[in-house]
């Protein structure tokens, strides 16, 4: 497992924010992108439930000559706790599998709706 910081923890202003394409290493099948939220411990990263961020992702299986929707969504801020456990979620988990090959890359977009601290890593296996 290989994990990268794609978005260093600093406050995001308001808008769009890109992903730049990076390469996926040969035979990683599963992609992961994990973006910080609020918890108890760190209560400064994105802290307001009305605030939003959306996500759109693409991946490219030609070596970035196109790319193709892998995954899109959105969440809201504020303190999330799992229903099961009864934990915070201190990470939006965004995970999915992707076709075995060579040359293939990822790239995609981080929507906020106000100035929003975080950070985001994507992890491959």
């Amino acid at each position: 497992m290989t994990t990268v910081t794609v978005l260093d923890t600093q406050v995001y202003t308001a808008g769009t924010h890109t992903i730049p394409a990076t390469s996926i290493p040969d035979g990683v099948t599963q992609l992961g992108i994990f973006i910080l939220r609020c918890t108890s411990a760190d209560p400064t990263i994105w802290p307001n439930s009305t605030d939003t961020i959306s996500y759109d992702l693409q991946i490219s299986l030609d070596g970035g000559n196109t790319y193709n929707d892998w995954a899109g969504g959105s969440d809201t801020g504020g303190i999330h706790v799992n229903n099961k456990s009864g934990t915070e979620v201190a990470t939006m988990n965004i995970v999915g599998d992707i076709p075995d090959g060579t040359n293939r890359f990822f790239q995609g977009t981080i929507t906020f709706s106000a100035d929003i601290k975080t950070g985001a890593s994507v992890t491959v296996n």
